[in-house]
């Protein structure tokens, strides 16, 4: 089966293209994607349309031999043809003089070192999770394309990730010798439309009773001291109330995985866990290497439902069904937080969100993952501690309650709207909504006990086919009404109607990927569920059709 290009991997290679031909040797292009887009394809692309021109050679480089493994199977699938070969010692190879080569850095580093000239002369080099890029001219990274370049001087560098940010300060393309000078393509700006279609799944936080004292843990190189942070997370209380809201939170969540500070924790959580009937397995380097792998088959499996992890599985860990976090590792470090939240953002058959249950505040002190806050080397610096972050620059969605931007109005995660005499930011800071409260209703909208449904097609006025769902409800004393709501696809999917019929759809459940085309919808409507009861606005002068603010299931 060919493969299907998505949309935003085709404006990533096309980005790609129009800078190496638009700007001079001595550039070098970011592409930023969020974790779960698919930036394998592209690199596949990429790649193939540099081996267009005969004497082109290319290396891609990351850090372990499994994303090798990735990129080489998406790369074949591609370009079945493709002239590729692996350098890992990971993976039992070495095979430097194919035209196309990937390899992890550690290998990379160890050969040049041998021998300079291992690779020959590689016009470019694609660089996966290029946010491990360290500034040290010393780094295997550095030396690395410093011996590629002594062979061919017009060397291109293109670097892909998904947090192009380093722990102590600074995108890339601001470090000291950067060797990235513009991002050429950032897909994080489209997060809400990748939610809407389907592309990726929702993250959705709770606000939870207890965290992490974090008063007296300093801050050195920076992030938190990892000594110091263990003693920390390692209160016995707070661990005990963490496991505790993590099996009431998650009693219908199927995939979870927690992410500790300290081997010690790591171990003492499996045990919480083990003890209230959850099958728990802590993966961390205290533990053989084949039990780790043997841990995350299983979780893989099904066969465990809690993977813990004290010092891994924060990037290149791909478990689509991930669907609920215990947030147990505290950080100062952007990269490391959104990694982290990345492991979620996959979707997977009959999963509709992820639940974030983040003990640890990382969410408060650096942002949400389509809009982290970034702090530079000074601002750390200046920092004693973490109550000196400041005010949170999120707060959280009445109705979902996502996280989402200070000045949103409308919710980029379920597409509630705020009446503008409601301030958000008043009601719903990331501390103000207690953890059992009940959510107050939008002003003006009423709630209603759905006893019918019917999906059927409707022309409309404009002679536009769309999607018509009438929901029958029950309201106060008994009252019976129905709720009208259009469903237009096959529009330009940057029209607000093609958004909210996205986000509709994805409200009455429909399965992921949202449908293009109407056909499509209509052929897929049995896949929408009848909600048992729903928020509806109803229909008045202005709006000729109800408004859906939540659906309950």
């Amino acid at each position: 089966m060919a493969l299907i290009e998505r949309w935003y991997q085709r404006e990533a290679v096309d980005a790609f293209k129009s800078f190496v031909t638009e700007h001079p040797f001595g550039e070098n292009p970011l592409i930023v994607m969020p974790t779960g887009t698919g930036k394998s394809v592209v690199i596949a692309k990429i790649i193939q349309w540099a081996c267009s021109w005969p004497q082109n050679k290319v290396l891609m480089l990351t850090h372990v031999g499994e994303i090798v493994k990735q990129n080489v199977r998406k790369l074949t699938e591609v370009w079945p043809e493709a002239p590729v070969g692996t350098c890992s010692a990971s993976l039992g190879a070495r095979e430097p003089d194919k035209r196309i080569v990937m390899a992890t850095v550690q290998t990379a580093y160890s050969m040049l070192r041998k021998d300079p000239a291992a690779f020959g002369a590689r016009c470019l080099v694609v660089i996966d999770e290029c946010h491990l890029l360290s500034e040290k001219s010393t780094s295997q990274y550095r030396v690395v394309l410093e011996k590629l370049t002594a062979l061919c001087p017009h060397l291109r560098v293109c670097g892909l990730s998904a947090t192009p940010y380093r722990t102590k300060g600074g995108f890339l393309t601001e470090q000291e010798n950067a060797i990235f000078t513009d991002v050429a393509y950032d897909l994080t700006s489209s997060f809400t439309r990748l939610i809407a279609e389907g592309y990726l799944a929702p993250l959705v936080p709770l606000d939870t009773p207890v965290s992490v004292d974090l008063s007296g843990v300093h801050i050195q190189a920076g992030d938190f001291i990892t000594k110091e942070a263990a003693a920390a997370v390692g209160n016995a209380a707070l661990l005990e109330q963490a496991c505790d809201i993590m099996v009431k939170e998650g009693k219908e969540r199927r995939s979870w995985l927690a992410f500790v500070t300290g081997i010690a924790n790591a171990n003492k959580v499996e045990a919480m866990l083990q003890r209230r009937g959850i099958e728990a397995l802590a993966v961390h380097s205290g533990r053989h290497a084949t039990d780790n792998a043997k841990a995350i088959a299983d979780f893989r499996a099904g066969r465990v439902r809690c993977l813990i992890s004290a010092d891994q599985l924060t990037t290149g860990f791909d478990v689509p069904q991930v669907d609920l976090i215990g947030m147990l590792r505290p950080t100062m470090s952007t990269g490391l937080h959104c990694q982290m939240l990345g492991r979620a953002t996959r979707p997977a058959a009959g999963k509709r969100d992820c639940l974030i249950l983040d003990f640890a505040r990382n969410l408060e002190r650096l942002g949400p993952i389509n809009r982290p806050y970034i702090l530079d080397q000074e601002e750390k610096r200046k920092r004693k501690g973490p109550e000196e972050s400041g005010k949170a620059k999120t707060k959280t969605c009445i109705n979902c309650l996502c996280e989402i931007p200070n000045n949103a109005r409308i919710c980029p995660v379920c597409g509630y709207q705020a009446p503008q005499d409601l301030d958000l930011e008043d009601l719903s800071s990331s501390v103000a909504i207690a953890y059992d409260e009940i959510m107050p209703l939008a002003k003006g909208s009423s709630i209603g006990r759905v006893i019918g449904m019917e999906v059927a097609s409707h022309k409309a006025r404009s002679g536009r086919e769309c999607m018509r769902v009438v929901l029958h409800c029950q309201g106060v004393a008994d009252k019976r009404f129905k709720s009208f709501f259009y469903l237009c696809f096959g529009l330009s999917s940057k029209t607000k109607a093609s958004t909210e019929a996205a986000i509709m759809w994805r409200k009455f459940n429909g399965k992921a990927p949202t449908p293009l085309t109407m056909e499509e919808a209509l052929r897929r409507r049995g896949e929408l569920m009848m909600p048992t009861e729903v928020e509806v606005l109803r229909q008045n002068r202005v709006r000729s059709y109800d408004q859906l603010v939540a659906t309950y299931y």
